[in-house]
């Protein structure tokens, strides 16, 4: 899992516990002065029946106001605690949503852009793949004086499809890097033996690089076409994270 992504749960979940702390907090309170109400009910209905209450030599006035200061204390203070901690939570849930829809239409843009950039780089290496074995292929058929530039030539390939990819790397997946990094080292080993060797130009063995990298042609040719769509590039998705990919 790459950092950006891991900072980015963390402060996912550090929000959800800050919101469910303020929840449980905004309950608590409303709980009190629910149960505050209701002993306070209690109370005055007892007071009421017993007697006291007509009993007192309050004021109307003084009744009234007594009456209003604990309507106040007990009913309105949690109405508007309740109101506050709801308009907290919808806006705190809110906020989620929209940050969850920018991080998936960022998502998204990357995606398209990796897909594009594929589109571009994949048939790239495939063509230098091809340039390398068919250069070697045909050295094969050269002259024994002339295996050294051949050689040489295919060499030169290899160090600029080497290069490329690396140049490129962020948009290469890792299957395609390990496809590309096997070619790459047949393709030496056949250089410091096979194409040095003057025996193999007799002409009989014009195919024998070609026999001998088919499997990685093949795979190659697979992985390409099978990373040319968004699922794979999904599926890729937290290790492209980890580069930054910047518009050209």
């Amino acid at each position: 899992m790459s950092g950006e992504k891991k900072r980015k749960e963390v402060e996912f979940w550090e929000k959800v516990q800050a919101l469910w702390h303020d929840w449980k907090v905004t309950i608590s309170m409303v709980w009190f002065f629910f149960l505050a109400t209701i002993g306070l009910i209690v109370f005055a209905v007892s007071y009421w029946v017993s007697g006291e209450w007509n009993g007192s030599n309050f004021s109307g006035e003084v009744d009234a106001a007594m009456i209003n200061s604990l309507v106040a204390i007990f009913v309105t203070v949690p109405i508007t605690l309740l109101t506050g901690a709801g308009t907290i939570l919808v806006t705190a849930y809110f906020n989620l949503q929209t940050q969850k829809i920018a991080v998936q239409a960022q998502r998204s843009a990357l995606r398209d852009k990796i897909l594009e950039k594929r589109f571009e780089i994949y048939p790239e290496i495939e063509d230098k793949v091809y340039n390398i074995i068919n250069l070697s292929t045909k050295g094969i058929k050269k002259l024994t004086n002339e295996k050294d530039l051949i050689r040489d030539k295919v060499e030169k390939l290899i160090n600029d499809l080497n290069n490329y990819c690396k140049n490129h790397g962020p948009f290469i997946s890792r299957s395609m890097k390990k496809q590309v990094a096997e070619f790459i080292r047949k393709m030496k080993y056949i250089c410091s033996t096979k194409l040095s060797d003057k025996n193999i130009y007799d002409g009989n063995h014009a195919n024998i690089i070609y026999q001998e990298c088919f499997d990685h042609i093949f795979n190659m040719s697979n992985t390409i076409r099978s990373e040319l769509d968004t699922d794979t590039i999904e599926k890729d998705w937290e290790f492209l994270q980890q580069y930054r990919i910047d518009e050209e």
